[in-house]
């Protein structure tokens, strides 16, 4: 998905409204642009899959 890898969209927002705006013919500035939202506070994956049962 758009804006969820490393860059959270902040890279790869404007090469996506560009290939939006060619495969619907519409000029850039009528795409609406996604809103960038950085996580609200960054935590580790291994805590995400932790086993609790220890």
């Amino acid at each position: 998905r758009v804006g969820m890898g490393p860059c959270q969209g902040r890279g790869c927002r404007d090469i996506i409204l560009r290939e939006l705006s060619k495969a619907t013919g519409k000029p850039v500035a009528d795409l609406l642009p996604g809103v960038i939202r950085p996580p609200v506070k960054p935590i580790k994956f291994s805590l995400l899959v932790a086993d609790d049962d220890k």
